[in-house]
């Protein structure tokens, strides 16, 4: 039965019975962890659930310690199923990353680990630098209220110190078979000029190739038109491929496909004469790499691409429609809008987002509310419609994705809900004690009552020190169900943002979070602190573009930038 809520409602005390039980009802999953010292280190070995083994790896490598020892127990993490890739982008955030890659490379059959860490440290600095500088990070009018704040955001101070950019790797990391893969990819992102001889006395395998080529490319090296070819075939073929969007995607940051990084190093080198290999790599049965394929697409920006574009609009997956949607909406074309609009027609999700936004650049304005709407705009001018390249360059700089108008399904504090397949990821640390948590409860209420559930499907995270999720096994379109969940959420000591958005992140079918907060994040977890959350979230979304769209429920200056 539903219950009603109001601003009055009081904090329940938890009681051990009731913790006791809520560990047995979600299972060590969703129990929160408070383990300091040597238990959290027991725990990061021990716990079932790499939410947990994560969280306490984090607490432990927030402590000082001599590298050799945190390097001994980072090995021992790493070695646990599913947590190479998130241990290393722990260490990679917490650690003195050239102490810790030397106590492991000097260490027998750690060769891989080490590398593995400075693949994290490269690529998460490239990745964040890249996205601030991408089209999502566009300013709002600089009159605006916060907008200075909100400018910040994208300007980091030089990355020097113990997480700084990688500049130097060991040599021996190349010439081990377990380590070399990654060492490229290291010094690929990290642009290691100085790498080019171990880079290119590796052997030449397919695993290899994509590593290789992009290494080239963001160094600068003149490569032969056949030698390209020849790297970027080698590349496709060493491509495992995912065709899936995937949640468990979140475990593997890491792994860059050899298809992926080939067209990535064609986007670098920005040359029209390899289009023909973008369109093949467009057409990849792994949806990574038709990302990827449709990025460096867009950076040469040749109008002969637009049939190639098209060809795929109608069943490709929605990362990849994100990439196409940017490239045609950067290169205007009429014969764009009604592929565009037959894709728009019966989409329900957060993907209308983009196909507008494309729609509108094209247009040289929003012409429509829904695929509806530019239907019969369509029928009604695309007898005498032609593209006024001024009018369309003006409508996509003064325009972000997230500006453009299309119908909600419901709202969160005034934001918008756009997805029909999302999360809610909730503070109920104790600092949301009082008032705080009463407002969130009444609210969250009165949203999930005005949800159009027909349409939306959606989970519930809240996350203090525990972490706990209202459907572990599929997202639910039941209001009664989220309205009881909301009524019996309480509060834990800690505030584990990273790990609670990275739990909601798990589910394969979500686009889109709507994150509350109101602090800062618990610095012992796997990723504690918010820059290092943005590098991290620029990562885990490099090719599964999760939107996140922030509440801040504490907006004084420190917590708002």
């Amino acid at each position: 039965m539903k219950r009603t809520l109001t601003v009055t409602l009081s904090i329940l005390a938890i009681s051990t019975l009731s913790m006791l039980a809520a560990k047995k009802e979600y299972g060590e999953d969703y129990f929160g962890l408070g383990a300091k010292g040597g238990e959290a280190m027991d725990l990061a070995l021990k716990a079932k659930s790499d939410m947990v083994t994560g969280a306490a790896l984090g607490a432990c490598l927030t402590s000082k310690g001599a590298a050799k020892e945190q390097a001994d127990f980072i090995e021992k993490v790493a070695k646990r199923p599913g947590m190479l890739h998130r241990a290393c982008i722990s260490v990679s955030a917490h650690c003195n990353v050239p102490e810790v890659v030397e106590a492991l490379n000097a260490k027998a059959g750690n060769k891989q680990l080490a590398a593995t860490i400075l693949a994290a440290r490269a690529m998460t600095t490239y990745l964040f630098d890249e996205r601030t500088s991408a089209t999502v990070y566009k300013q709002p009018d600089p009159t605006v209220e916060g907008a200075a704040q909100i400018k910040n955001l994208g300007v980091r101070g030089a990355r020097g110190g113990k997480k700084g950019q990688v500049t130097n790797i060991p040599a021996d990391l190349f010439a081990d078979p377990t380590s070399a893969e990654m060492a490229i990819i290291a010094a690929a992102y990290g642009a290691v000029a100085g790498a080019k001889e171990q880079v290119n006395s590796t052997k030449d395998l397919p695993a290899y190739a994509g590593a290789k080529l992009l290494f080239a490319a963001r160094t600068g090296e003149a490569l032969p038109e056949e030698k390209v070819k020849e790297l970027f075939s080698q590349a496709v073929a060493a491509t495992r491929p995912i065709s899936t969007v995937a949640g468990d995607l979140a475990k593997n940051y890491l792994y860059v496909p050899g298809a992926a990084a080939a067209s990535e190093a064609l986007g670098i080198i920005k040359d029209p004469k390899y289009l023909p290999l973008l369109y093949q790599a467009i057409l990849n049965t792994d949806f990574r790499t038709q990302v990827a394929a449709a990025r460096a697409i867009t950076a040469i920006g040749s109008p002969d691409s637009i049939p190639t574009l098209l060809s795929v609009v109608p069943r490709c997956p929605w990362p990849t429609l994100i990439e196409v949607c940017n490239a045609l909406g950067a290169m205007p074309d009429k014969q764009s809008i009604p592929v565009l609009i037959s894709r728009l027609k019966p989409d329900k999700g957060r993907m209308r987002l983009d196909l507008t936004y494309a729609l509108s650049c094209i247009a040289g304005n929003q012409e429509g509310f829904t695929g509806e709407d530019w239907d019969k705009w369509w029928k009604a001018n695309e007898a005498s419609f032609a593209v006024d390249p001024e009018k369309s360059k003006a409508f996509r700089a003064a325009t972000r994705v997230q500006d453009v108008q299309i119908p909600s399904w419901g709202s969160f504090y005034s934001l918008p809900v756009y997805s029909d397949h999302m999360a809610f990821v909730l503070d109920t640390s104790l600092s949301m004690g009082g008032p705080r948590i009463a407002n969130l409860k009444k609210t969250m209420n009165d949203v999930l009552e005005t949800l159009k559930v027909e349409i939306v499907s959606y989970n519930i995270v809240n996350y203090g020190g525990e972490i706990t999720m209202m459907s572990p096994a599929a997202l639910i379109k039941n209001k009664d169900a989220g309205q009881q969940w909301v009524y019996d959420m309480y509060l834990t000591g800690g505030t584990r943002s990273f790990d609670a958005m990275e739990k909601a992140e798990r589910f394969s079918p979500i686009d889109s979070i709507y994150f509350l907060s109101d602090g800062a994040p618990t610095p012992g977890e796997l990723v504690g602190q918010w820059e290092d959350i943005r590098e991290t979230m620029a990562l885990i979304h490099r090719y599964r573009q999760v939107a996140i769209f922030c509440v801040d429920f504490d907006p004084s200056a420190g917590n708002q930038k």
